[in-house]
């Protein structure tokens, strides 16, 4: 059985999903915040092992959350971190789409009945 570190998960989604974070966490500040895109991006699906569920068709919240994660995992392929600035890619079009894709994951996460799931959440520092 696979394992998600759901609390990783949820606190990665909604930095995935702040405009105000990223703002702050992606440039040199003076709040000991640093991130980046693709930091975030990794939080969310490798960090947490999201990415392995998703890809071995596990049941990870059910149907609508998983298809949400899908979701927002393909807009993410819309943002070129390679070739855009931050500032570009904060202010981008398609990560707004991220911003939005990552809050309707979110809500859907947060409305999970956990009906079907075939993973075992555990806490940050037990091993996947």
């Amino acid at each position: 059985m696979n394992r998600i570190y759901k609390d990783l998960l949820v606190t990665a989604l909604q930095q995935m999903a702040s405009y105000d974070f990223q703002k702050i966490a992606w440039f040199k500040n003076d709040q000991g915040l640093r991130s980046s895109f693709e930091e975030d991006y990794f939080a969310v699906f490798d960090d947490t092992g999201l990415a392995y569920a998703l890809e071995h068709s596990d049941v990870v919240f059910g149907k609508e959350a998983d298809n949400a994660l899908h979701d927002l995992d393909d807009a993410t392929n819309a943002v070129d971190e390679f070739l855009w600035t931050p500032e570009e890619i904060l202010n981008s079009p398609e990560m707004q789409v991220v911003r939005e894709k990552a809050t309707t994951a979110l809500k859907f996460i947060q409305e999970s009945k956990a009906e079907g799931v075939t993973v075992e959440f555990v806490e940050v520092g037990q091993p996947l």
